[in-house]
């Protein structure tokens, strides 16, 4: 017989993960007096938050309030250290964006106009002046390249700092609390469930990053966010090699994130649509079958069909063939402070979760690695990861109350995470405790967009400029 779900109390907010965004909201609220349990349910910085190359960007910044809030964030973060008390190994470092054909500098031309309204400096300089950048570059193919000022820390001190921070203001961090559902009564969230227990917050803001839209699926609501998994390696420990960050964007990559939030109509290839399950239900399995209530695709052939329309760029896009993945090649490259070469990324999306790194992965990222630098063809790799990252179909984050509940908040999408974090917590804080909404922040709303009517009717809403109304 089946005793009770365990209760593990009811705090002021329940904080749904434990990555970078998680861990500086809940410091934050947990500073201004109000009790925070943090709910994850594997441990901190466990996705995304713990695997990523460290990197403190600007220059991909969206126009409006992310370029604002990111201008913020950079001047936050150069002294992020000293706030924090920690030793985050943060360095500015030269960015270098390697071009290679003519419709590429035609978008990177437009971006730095648009960063330079902001203060951001980026600069565009010729293949032969690479060398005066990263001096053991070897320029390959490229026409163009773009400079700028960039940063990069150790994303692990990072997590580290902020959880010890939010831990000595009280913070309760709950591992292995996995959520299975959300019980609401009257417009609000009365309890979260877990498969070890329950937890009776006053408020919830999700903040679980790829896994986000699972959560808020458990009310029937499909928030468009979707995700990529990103796949890296990480070389043995070599003398410095390169001074800071080396890539070229991918056009690829956005088209990809564009054919599959445009695949998706709420329960295709990319999302995750209601299934039959029994309370508290099953662990995750693969396929499509059902994982806590929801079946997983992908829908092979609508999305194989999508993914033939997609171009190539110097043969690093390839197809899955019979099994309806994306697959494409990104190059980046970036040296730790202890020496390790961090090569990325092979970015996959499959419409399911994984945790394998692909076997084509060490091939690809070695082939494009030294397309630049090849005197690094005898370095070891001694490592690799792979994790899910979210994205949104206009790239901007989820970050505000959830319309139709009172007490539901979102924190999740963010394109890049590092930049924001002395920020978000802040805003968070701010609008969960005491109602007040940073300048500008329904840009970010989850109800914006083309969604945004089916949700407000869903909800029996009416629809406002700036989302639902009661």
């Amino acid at each position: 017989m089946t005793g009770a779900p365990r209760s593990y109390g009811s705090p002021d907010v329940a904080v749904i993960g434990a990555g970078m965004i998680g861990l500086t909201i809940a410091y934050s609220i947990a500073s201004r007096g109000a009790s925070v349990a943090i709910l994850e349910k594997e441990d901190i910085a466990a996705g995304a938050s713990g695997s990523n190359m460290g990197l403190v960007l600007w220059s991909d910044s969206e126009p409006g309030l992310s370029l604002e809030l990111t201008a913020l964030g950079w001047q936050r973060i150069l002294g992020f250290e000293d706030e924090l008390g920690s030793d985050l190994e943060f360095r500015r470092i030269p960015a270098l964006g390697v071009i290679e054909d003519e419709n590429s500098i035609t978008g990177a031309r437009a971006q730095a106009a648009l960063l330079e309204k902001a203060g951001f400096k980026m600069e565009f300089v010729r293949p032969e002046h690479f060398r005066e950048i990263e001096p053991n570059i070897f320029p390959g193919k490229a026409i163009a390249g773009t400079y700028c000022e960039e940063g990069r820390l150790n994303p692990f001190l990072l997590a580290s700092a902020l959880w010890s921070r939010a831990k000595s203001k009280g913070v309760d961090l709950r591992r292995g609390f996995e959520v299975v559902g959300l019980e609401e009564k009257g417009g609000k969230i009365t309890r979260v469930v877990g498969k070890s227990g329950i937890v009776s917050p006053g408020m919830v803001i999700v903040a679980a990053g790829a896994w986000t839209r699972r959560i808020f699926g458990f009310l029937g609501i499909d928030l468009p966010q979707y995700y990529i998994h990103g796949e890296m390696l990480v070389s043995e420990q070599v003398p410095s090699y390169i001074r800071g960050l080396v890539g070229s964007g991918s056009p690829e990559r956005v088209l990809m994130e564009k054919a599959i939030a445009e695949s998706d109509t709420g329960s295709s290839e990319f999302s995750l649509s209601r299934c039959e399950r029994e309370p508290m239900g099953g662990d995750a399995v693969l396929g499509f079958e059902c994982e806590n209530g929801f079946e997983k695709g992908p829908k092979k052939a609508s999305t194989q069909r999508v993914a033939e329309t997609l171009p190539s760029r110097n043969g690093f896009f390839a197809r899955e063939r019979g099994n309806g993945q994306f697959r494409i090649v990104e190059d980046a490259l970036t040296q730790t402070v202890s020496g390790n070469l961090v090569l990325g990324q092979v970015s996959r999306g499959s419409g399911r979760f994984y945790n394998e790194v692909g076997h084509k992965t060490f091939a690809d990222l070695s082939r494009s690695t030294l397309r630049y630098f090849p005197a690094l063809s005898e370095v070891s790799v001694i490592r690799s990861w792979v994790k899910p990252v979210p994205f949104t179909p206009d790239h901007l984050p989820y970050m505000g109350p959830v319309a139709g509940y009172d007490n539901l908040f979102v924190a999740s999408g963010y394109k890049s995470t590092i930049i924001l974090v002395p920020l978000v917590g802040e805003i968070m804080a701010a609008l969960v405790l005491e109602g007040k909404v940073f300048p500008g922040l329904e840009e970010f709303y989850p109800t914006r967009g083309r969604h945004a009517g089916a949700w407000c009717v869903e909800r029996n809403l009416r629809r406002s400029r700036a989302g639902c109304l009661m």
